[in-house]
Parts: structure tokens; sequence; C-alpha cells
């Protein structure tokens, strides 16, 4: 999956990125589905906007949090991004950015693919909300493992 090592340079990339901009980034990544999901059919997407939900992402104070969504099991990945960010930012755009990164994850590069995916999202972050005030971290910059 990911290493200690990949872990702590994503989440140290999560860290100096948000210092450039007022967006909150958040990695999840599920080795697979529950059951009941598996069941119900639930579908990489669906996972990833209940995921956003449960971890509130979507109550930052600028409605600017990304929820960066990695299956291992079904080398699916998904950005899920809060009302402020699809102002600016279309789905497609965010679609586009998910197709390259999937490229990594099918060599089984997962900690190198979500390292670029963190870099990419920052990168459209910092263009579309530089960061101006003094803000607080409102979202760890933790990597979530299940």
């Amino acid at each position: 999956m990911i290493s200690t090592e990949q872990r702590k340079l994503i989440e140290t990339a999560i860290n100096q990125s948000e210092q450039k901009h007022l967006g909150e980034i958040k990695i999840l990544v599920e080795t697979q589905l529950e059951i009941a999901d598996l069941w119900r059919r639930t579908t990489v997407r669906e996972r990833a906007l209940d995921a956003f939900s449960q971890l509130r992402l979507w109550d930052t104070e600028h409605n600017i949090g990304v929820l960066l969504y990695i299956l291992i099991a079904e080398h699916g990945f998904e950005i899920v991004a809060d009302r402020g960010i699809s102002e600016k930012i279309p789905q497609a755009e965010w679609e586009q950015l998910s197709t390259r990164i999937k490229d990594n994850f099918s060599n089984n590069d997962f900690g190198g693919g979500i390292l670029r995916a963190v870099e990419m999202v920052a990168s459209h972050l910092e263009k579309h909300f530089p960061r101006s005030v003094v803000k607080t971290n409102e979202v760890s910059d933790c990597v979530i493992l299940r």
C-alpha cells in the first residue's frame, strides 16, 4: 500500500501546500469496500461522497475542503471538492486530473500517485484560492488508512 516514509512525505506535502492556499486537503485510503457497500454495489464515487460527508469536509470556513479518496482494491481514485471550489474549478477539470493520477495506481505506485495528486490539487488551490489571510488548520493533515 503506502509505506510509513511515503505517508510522512504526503502529510508534509499537504501541510506545506496549505501554507500557500486557503483550502483543506484530506487523504483517505481504503483497502476495500465494506460488505454492505459491496451488497449495495456502491461505486467508488458514491463511497468518496459519503466519506466527504462523514469527515465533515464541507464544514470548513471557506467551503474549500478537498477529499482525495483512494480505494486500493479497485485502483479507484476520486476527488471530491466542496461547493466553494466547484464555483471556480469545474468537475471536468478534476476528472482529467483523476485520470492522470490513476495511471500511477495501475503500476501499484499508490504512495507516489497520492503525492503527485496532492501537488496537482495544491497547484489548483494556490491558483484559485491563494492564502491571503492567516488561517488555522481546520482539518488534520494525517492520511487516514482503513
